[in-house]
């Protein structure tokens, strides 16, 4: 491992020479032309309040890779200030390896994540979500509270609740809704290699290969129940089939049937027997919608496609209305199972935030 090691007063650099000559390094003469290391390690040889006043006023540490502790300059104590990169055992590493060192006492360690790691099982029953596995969830939380970082990939928005101590444990992966294939395509290689060292949780409502993910050990999919399936019937056509051709026709454009919320219809199709069995199927409510509510409704004309009559489009305005959120976003418009039904998606939920 490589020290670069910054100090000022003489006492100071002893321990500064202590360190490099015992392992191997460099001293810095200055903070502004240092540019940092993802493979070294840099050491201030200053007081807490010191070492503090040095981060927080140099924007350097905003970018930077470089893992950074702290050693008194009477060398009694070391300490972990900034995880490098996603290589946090490393800030760990070096810590007791300047401990052995200087014979310091170490104050810092992995598992001091348990105390402020965020409870991803709380997130999860909030919204609520589904989860691909609760046995490999389960153990991504575990090694999070033991003082792992876990991965984060999500097409959504995901707010975190203290975003200077949530980054401790989480690297955050977002991807704008809007270019799912990319996200779609990193999430595939992620579940594909399924790494060890690389605890990941995907937070969507995209539908993923479950036999992929069921052989998975270090990857979870949470999909939030966050869309709302807008119905107008067209036909009447064997139930069962049309059950099975929305499921089919949600996988096609990428959409999880675990993601539904619920379903929107108007009063007159309530009783349809494809709307009951697909509710059942889904194991969602049913949502009906007010006629004039729906009559009323302006729906966004950012669809990608021109409709012949906006005001017939009653799957979107059902879905729509129906949301419990005023501020919801189309996911996708007028998919027909053809002699049956037409349906639209709507998200209700566009932000996740992680407690």
């Amino acid at each position: 491992m490589y020290f670069f090691c910054y100090a000022r007063s003489q006492r100071a650099k002893r321990v500064a020479e202590d360190i490099i000559n015992s392992n191997s390094g460099e001293i810095i003469r200055s903070i502004d032309s240092f540019s940092g290391s993802e493979d070294g390690v840099l050491v201030l040889v200053f007081p807490i309040e010191a070492a503090m006043r040095i981060m927080s006023e140099n924007k350097m540490f905003d970018s930077s890779v470089c893992s950074v502790v702290c050693v008194l300059p009477d060398a009694s104590c070391v300490s972990v200030l900034k995880r490098g990169g996603t290589d946090a055992p490393l800030a760990f590493e070096a810590v007791n390896i300047i401990g052995s060192t200087l014979g310091s006492r170490v104050i810092s360690f992995e598992e001091d994540s348990a105390d402020f790691a965020p409870d991803l099982m709380q997130t999860a029953l909030r919204y609520p979500m589904h989860v691909s596995n609760q046995d490999v969830f389960n153990h991504i939380i575990d090694r999070s509270l033991s003082g792992e970082k876990i991965e984060i990939y999500t097409d959504m928005k995901v707010k975190l609740l203290d975003s200077a101590l949530d980054s401790l444990a989480f690297n955050l992966h977002c991807y704008r809704n809007d270019v799912s294939t990319d996200f779609l395509t990193a999430c595939r290689q992620i579940v594909k290699a399924d790494r060890e060292d690389k605890p990941s949780i995907i937070v969507s409502f995209r539908d993923f290969d479950e036999d992929a993910l069921d052989s998975c050990s270090n990857v979870v999919v949470l999909c939030p129940r966050a869309i709302v399936l807008g119905i107008e019937i067209t036909g009447r056509a064997n139930p069962q089939y049309t059950v099975k051709e929305t499921i089919e026709s949600l996988r096609r454009h990428t959409i999880s049937p675990y993601s539904i919320a619920g379903i929107a219809t108007m009063d007159a199709a309530k009783i349809d027997d494809s709307i009951v069995l697909l509710k059942d199927y889904l194991n969602t409510e049913l949502r009906i919608c007010d006629n004039n509510e729906v009559k009323a409704y302006r729906i966004p004309l950012r669809s990608g496609f021109a409709l012949p009559t906006v005001e017939k489009d009653i799957c979107t305005a059902c879905a729509s209305v129906a949301s419990k959120h005023s501020n919801v976003r189309i996911a996708l418009r007028r998919v027909e199972v053809k002699n049956a039904l037409i349906f639209s998606c709507v998200s209700e939920i566009n932000e996740i935030t992680i407690f």
